[in-house]
């Protein structure tokens, strides 16, 4: 000691050549009855082990031990003893006849016997010690050896698995897996999974599962398997806490819920789907860590155990808006919910949801959902600054959205109206509104779903769509037009189809096919109109040639002259 000073721990003596330094600061002393460990300020401890002792040395991590094992009346005889004091356990013990000198080296250690006789001593392998515990079952003292050697992380895995299996085979299932739980990242995980797929084991399985994915080693198959249990048990706080693990937004509470129940209010569903608009807009990033787990496959399992509002959830935390329709329209049946929610998303997207999910939504609420498509196809006010987004300024066009309307032709013609007679831009595909909207003009009938169901609802009389029909193939074509916003040609079949002969008369004025014209007025027998269409083109030599073959025309023609 720096001062020299003394101190007294203990009143007892020790043999000569009794004592040995474990490691800085603690010494371990022999006598007779126990071994005593003592620090350099107090006794420590002490370990019983009995004999008179000869000696105490140490030998790498060991202590050899020697005492007296002398017979009365025989010759001298001693005990080599090597213990590991650490995991409490005797390594060997060896008779030894007239013991003379006992010498350490970095080999091992020799004795040196009466009579000549040298013996050496050395440690065999970790490996065939540990071959040795496993026979005897002594799986925690293999652990212990193997963590003092300062074993692989891989040897230390192997050694629990094989504690693991030995607990298995004696059906302590909950201390096997705590064993298994110990070899992650260095057990292939089917290994362990396949021992526990029995119903009974179910509880072990989901403690494994879990441990797995929060090391961040969960696949597909094994989140699969891990929703799997939770749905089995009817968990719903463990299934609650795994789909919002890792999110720090979220309160981790989705609500009583089971298979067949929507098990949330409308307003927690409105909430979810903003929460999935919102990360899915361009330029803004989820404010959640990336979860440990699969979210597609989490969300599959979800949906097809009947666990909507769960599976909502996970849709919000991926910010996949196509999964969130999916779980409103075909789970949940949130129609008002699902139009709110298509109303959150850039315009783009909105255009894209519509028309995947248009049929059914058009079916259950087709006024809310034709709104949506109004505003979409009208193009955005030219002062509004977020037109900068090419976002913002996308317009959709009619024929996106026309074939949604099958059985509803009555609102795709008031959709048609409202975007040509209320647009103040230019309307995308203008061309093919036209032709929508001058067939259903000239529709002999239309008759929505609902007419059909005997529900009352509006309908436009024939005569007063056919009416329509020319004016909007006039305001098609106007005179100042260098080109008319329709194909002629694909109006004058229509015309044809549905012998609309005020139409056909217009084109044909229009396209300047003058004997076309009479033609129309002849088949229609229509001679007023004949003969105002000859006074209009006057002396024209085709007119004239188709007006004389009638003779009734013929007079009229020379009475109007004359």
């Amino acid at each position: 000691m720096a001062d020299q000073s003394k101190s007294i721990l203990d009143q007892q003596g020790l043999l000569s050549g009794a004592c040995a330094t474990l490691r800085e600061g603690l010494l371990m002393v022999a006598r007779d009855d126990a071994l005593y460990e003592y620090t350099t300020d107090t006794r420590a401890g002490c370990t019983a082990f009995e004999g008179i002792k000869q000696g105490l040395g140490l030998l790498k991590r060991c202590l050899y031990i020697i005492t007296d094992d002398t017979a009365p009346d025989s010759a001298s005889s001693s005990i080599l003893h090597i213990v590991d004091v650490r995991n409490k356990l005797v390594v060997g013990t060896f008779p030894l006849q007239g013991l003379s000198t006992v010498v350490v080296g970095p080999g091992g250690l020799a004795t040196w016997c009466l009579g000549g006789k040298l013996y050496r001593y050395f440690e065999v392998e970790l490996a065939t010690q540990l071959e040795v515990l496993f026979k005897r079952s002594l799986h925690k003292l293999a652990l212990d050896l193997a963590t003092s050697h300062d074993a692989d992380p891989e040897l230390v895995a192997a050694i629990r698995q094989r504690w693991g299996d030995h607990l298995y085979a004696k059906a302590d299932y909950d201390s096997a897996m705590s064993q298994y739980l110990e070899t992650i990242g260095y057990l292939e995980p089917s290994y362990v999974i396949r021992r526990f797929l029995d119903a009974q084991r179910i509880h072990s399985l989901t403690r494994y599962l879990e441990e797995l994915h929060d090391c961040g080693l969960g696949g597909a198959d094994h989140t699969t398997l891990l929703l799997n249990c939770y749905t089995k048990l009817k968990d719903l706080k463990k299934l609650d806490r795994f789909i919002h693990r890792d999110d720090s937004s979220s309160s981790g509470t989705v609500g009583a819920e089971g298979p067949g129940s929507s098990g949330v209010t409308n307003m927690a569903v409105l909430s979810a789907a903003a929460n999935a608009a919102k990360q899915k807009k361009p330029g803004l990033e989820a404010d959640a860590a990336a979860p440990s787990f699969d979210m597609e496959t989490a969300f599959k399992v979800l949906r097809s155990a009947g666990y909507a509002a769960h599976a909502l959830s996970v849709a919000e935390r991926a910010g996949e808006p196509d999964w969130v329709l999916d779980v409103l329209l075909e789970d949940m049946h949130s129609y008002p919910e699902a139009i709110a929610f298509i109303g959150m998303l850039n315009r783009p997207q909105q255009a894209q949801a519509i028309q995947r999910y248009g049929k059914i939504l058009i079916s259950k609420a087709p006024d809310d959902t034709t709104a949506l498509i109004m505003d979409l196809c009208m193009p955005p006010m030219p002062q509004d600054p977020s037109l900068k987004n090419p976002d913002t300024a996308y317009t959709a066009s009619v024929a996106d959205f026309a074939h949604l309307y099958t059985d509803r032709p009555t609102r795709l013609l008031y959709l048609c109206e409202f975007i040509l007679f209320n647009s103040s831009g230019e309307i995308s595909n203008e061309q093919l509104l036209y032709h929508i909207l001058l067939e259903l003009y000239l529709a002999e009938s239309l008759v929505d779903q609902e007419q059909e169901q005997g529900v009352n609802a509006a309908e436009v009389e024939p005569q007063a769509r056919r009416d329509k029909a020319r004016d909007l193939l006039q305001r098609g074509w106007q005179p100042h037009m260098q080109q008319p916003k329709y194909d002629p040609e694909h109006a004058l079949v229509l015309c044809r189809q549905h012998n609309y002969r005020p139409g056909l008369v217009l084109l044909y004025d229009k396209k300047r096919l003058h004997r076309e014209v009479l033609a129309v007025y002849m088949e229609a027998q229509d001679y007023d109109g004949l003969i105002a269409a000859c006074i209009q083109y006057g002396e024209c030599t085709i007119c004239m040639s188709v007006c004389f073959r009638l003779d009734n025309c013929l007079v009229l023609y020379r009475q109007h002259n004359h």
